[in-house]
């Protein structure tokens, strides 16, 4: 397992794309960030799709734009403010279409998080804490996969934020969600459980939404399915 990976694909990019209609997607925090889009990208392809956010007004909305191409649409405007609501997501997600093949977790740590992370257990550790409602979702997600036995993808989508290029807390952020990531991929491997996560400086610009949604895609494919443990970095 590589820790990162130039990655720059073409979004949608339809012809690399084998078997997305079919898969069932889980977006957490999807009306923030590059959630939309990202939702958009896949909807596109007919996936059903599983939408969460705190703001359920704005992701009835998201839903309204992607029902006419999505194979369906469910949502829950619903927070992850714990690990028991994340639990509580990650169950009702599972039971929506019988299952789970992607979970899209969208991450937003920012500096505030890691302002007293001195060294990288110290950041792995503020991680950790500040990510548990969204690390619930992703094991009870994996787990499913797991019993069903058709493998699955568990896709972190991590915006560090504007910190500044060079600073030490982005730098210690990297560190934790490399060795996080190549930890769940280990973890899981054997179940044909893949584990990647795109780590996002900002997702400002139409060229890294467009990178970030063909990433997405891509690993969701078939095309995808080799690759696991990749921390693939979008500026």
């Amino acid at each position: 397992m590589s820790r990162v990976v130039a990655f720059r694909p073409k979004y949608p990019a339809p012809s690399n794309l084998t078997d997305i209609a079919s898969r069932r997607i889980l977006i957490t925090n999807a009306t923030h960030g590059a959630g939309p889009v990202v939702a958009h990208a896949f909807a596109a392809h007919g996936c059903q799709m599983v939408l969460q956010s705190g703001e359920p007004v704005a992701v009835a909305g998201l839903a309204g734009e992607i029902s006419d191409e999505a194979g369906d649409v469910r949502v829950f405007g619903c927070g992850l403010a714990d690990g028991a609501g994340a639990g509580r997501l990650s169950r009702a997600a599972l039971s929506a279409y019988g299952g789970i093949d992607v979970v899209v977790n969208q991450l937003d740590l920012g500096a505030i998080t890691l302002a007293h992370a001195a060294t990288p257990e110290d950041c792995e550790a503020a991680l950790l804490e500040a990510l548990e409602a969204q690390t619930v979702v992703a094991e009870e997600a994996a787990e499913g996969m797991r019993q069903a036995g058709r493998g699955g993808l568990v896709l972190h989508l991590v915006i560090i934020g504007d910190a500044g290029k060079g600073c030490p807390r982005d730098a210690l952020a990297r560190h934790a969600v490399t060795a996080l990531t190549m930890d769940a991929a280990r973890t899981w491997q054997e179940h044909a459980i893949r584990v990647n996560v795109i780590v996002a400086e900002q997702v400002e610009t139409d060229r890294a939404l467009e990178e970030i949604s063909g990433i997405a895609l891509m690993l969701a494919d078939d095309g995808g399915r080799h690759l696991s443990g990749k921390v693939l970095a979008v500026r």
